[in-house]
């Protein structure tokens, strides 16, 4: 893993070194980018930031270790495999989401968009709410019972790309974002 974060910020450090000046120094930069600019005019600022941003790359490989493994999401694998069809209610509303997310379709409209599989990270909401349902208790069927009710929805895919491991990369480079 610390190997695709080096892809995302430069080469492998060189000595005892955790991450190498140069890494640390681009991932300073893109941090104080990424907040406020004026901090540069702070004296000793990176020695200052260079904690947090060693934090921030640690969590970062750490979330990117804890992904689960690549599934094919397909109509044929649906019934496969059950975070599938946690997610969706069909196959016919799996390729629902997939035609209209944005992300896909431009990858797809590409140069490299011609790659078959294109690895994406599916991002959903959950979304709980209390309904009234019926439970079976023993022998007898009880209506009216307070249930809560597990939805997932906004789908979209994050960075689409021709490799599982390019994928990974931008998926890094975004958490650390």
């Amino acid at each position: 893993m610390l190997k695709l974060l080096q892809s995302l910020f430069g080469p492998k450090p060189a000595g005892n070194a955790l991450y190498d000046r140069a890494t640390l120094e681009r991932a300073i930069d893109r941090a104080i980018d990424a907040t406020d600019p004026r901090m540069r005019s702070i004296s000793g600022h990176r020695k200052r930031l260079e904690p947090a941003v060693v934090k921030a790359i640690d969590h970062v490989i750490a979330l990117a270790g804890a992904l689960p493994p690549p599934v094919e999401a397909s109509a044929r694998t649906y019934g496969e495999d059950e975070r599938l069809s946690s997610f969706f209610a069909s196959p016919a509303r799996m390729s629902e989401v997939f035609g209209a997310d944005r992300s896909l379709l431009d990858f797809l409209e590409s140069p490299q968009g011609g790659a078959d599989p294109v690895h994406a990270v599916l991002v959903a909401e959950r979304t709980e709410k209390k309904v009234l349902g019926m439970a079976m208790q023993g022998e007898h069927l009880q209506r009216e019972v307070s249930q809560v009710q597990v939805s997932f929805d906004k789908h979209r895919l994050l960075e689409p790309q021709a490799s599982a491991e390019e994928n990974r990369r931008l998926v890094m480079r975004r958490a650390f974002d």
